[in-house]
């Protein structure tokens, strides 16, 4: 991996931190994250507080990689896009405002 890609990720790993941060959950990079077997994923992100397990994050920046999720997420009425490849799990794709706005939701009716 060059310089620049190395870079591209780390600096995703930072705005993602620090979103999480500026909205009320603790979230932190992992040290060496893909450097090392230590820890696995690049941010630990503590949605049920520090005492909980964190959620573990890997993040993948492209140029152009994900363009058919961005345009079925932009279709009108859409919220979230689940995936699926044939023999694996399905996944959830949403905007990262939506994921906070519901957690946030969620959290508030717990307390």
């Amino acid at each position: 991996m060059g310089k620049m890609q190395r870079r591209k990720g780390y600096e995703f790993e930072r705005q993602i931190t620090n979103w999480f941060r500026e909205n009320g959950v603790w979230a932190q990079r992992v040290p060496l994250s893909g450097g090392t077997s230590y820890a696995k994923g690049d941010v630990d992100i503590y949605l049920a507080g520090m005492e909980a397990d964190p959620t573990v994050a890997e993040l993948k920046v492209r140029a152009k990689g994900f363009t058919n999720l961005y345009e079925w997420l932009e279709e009108e009425g859409v919220d979230i896009l689940i995936i699926k490849q044939d023999r694996h799990t399905p996944l959830v794709v949403m905007p990262i405002e939506y994921f906070i706005e519901n957690w946030r939701e969620e959290d508030e009716t717990m307390d």
